[in-house]
């Protein structure tokens, strides 16, 4: 079987550039809506305030790794303003979510405090869970053991992609704040399309095709079933 994979991020962020100019009116819409749930507030915001868009911001992330999945998969149909209705999330994925990140946020401690480099393995392991969530919706636990499964053996590549997605996001900032509208959207799907690319190696992979055994009747031992009869 031939275990290797190949992941272009140079390739990935091509296609990403591609997905994000065909729809680059509705990219930069949704993206304006984050910067500004992320700016909203400030020190003498009412609590009340300060918790309602904190959910909103939560939510709305949802539905960015929503929007990055379909981008990632070429569902056109899903990337228009009237979909982001459809995308909202319900609040057990909501709660799901929580827990996939309190539970990796712990191990990455853990991992953290183990001199460090064992938690900068596990954060990598683990940082595609929230995707693995949404796309196959089987728990916290079973989400966090996809992200490590489908990553086995993949971590630089992970990194490597992950540190593309920083450096995309510091150039946005660097961009008057503005080239983060173009920065989250490609970045976003950079991820996604790793983590359909990981998944879809992984499942190759696990798949298993058992060809039936053609056994000779002349071999020792072996009778038809004619021959079974008469014996009896």
């Amino acid at each position: 079987m031939d275990n290797t994979f190949n992941f272009s991020i140079r390739q990935a962020l091509r296609e990403a550039w591609v997905t994000f100019k065909t729809h680059y009116k509705f990219f930069l819409g949704v993206a304006a809506i984050t910067v500004l749930l992320n700016i909203a507030g400030g020190r003498h915001t009412p609590w009340i305030v300060e918790l309602i868009l904190g959910v909103a911001s939560f939510f709305w992330s949802i539905i960015w790794l929503k929007l990055s999945l379909a981008a990632a998969k070429n569902e056109e149909g899903k990337l228009t303003a009237a979909s982001l209705w459809e995308n909202l999330p319900s609040w057990k994925d909501a709660l799901y979510l929580i827990g996939i990140g309190i539970v990796g946020g712990i191990l990455f401690l853990c991992g953290l405090i183990l001199l460090v480099i064992p938690g900068i393995y596990i954060g990598v392991r683990l940082s595609l869970s929230n995707l693995a969530y949404l796309d196959r919706k089987e728990g916290v636990k079973a989400s966090l053991r996809y992200s490590w499964n489908i990553t086995k053996g993949k971590g630089w590549t992970v990194l490597l992609t992950g540190l593309v997605v920083i450096a995309l996001y510091v150039l946005g900032v660097f961009a008057i704040g503005v080239g983060l509208l173009v920065a989250y959207p490609i970045a976003s799907i950079l991820m996604a399309r790793l983590y359909y690319a990981l998944s879809d190696d992984y499942n190759k992979a696990e798949t298993v095709v058992v060809q039936p055994v053609e056994i000779p009747a002349d071999l020792p031992g072996v009778h038809t079933e004619r021959e079974s009869e008469k014996l009896q």
